[in-house]
């Protein structure tokens, strides 16, 4: 079940149609390359591609975000897929 306030994400596992729930607004904070700070902030699809790529930066892969059966099913397809 998603929380109150979720919204689907667009990015899908390239193997399967699941999708995960993510914010609809986004902000994180960092440094540039000049080691300045900065704050992005984001809306629906650039808020899903901040959580996405923080995710990354986190550890967490895609299906980490998938409840149980979801999850399988996901892992299911992905082993059936000619890439892998």
């Amino acid at each position: 079940m998603s929380p109150s306030g979720w919204a689907k994400d667009v990015s899908r596992c390239p193997a399967c149609g699941t999708r995960c729930s993510r914010y609809p607004h986004a902000t994180v904070t960092g440094v540039d390359v000049d080691g300045e700070p900065i704050t992005v902030s984001g809306d629906g699809v650039l808020a899903q591609a901040l959580q996405h790529e923080t995710d990354h930066l986190d550890g967490t892969l895609y299906i980490h975000r998938l409840e149980p059966a979801a999850r399988r099913q996901a892992m299911r397809e992905i082993r059936e897929s000619p890439w892998f």
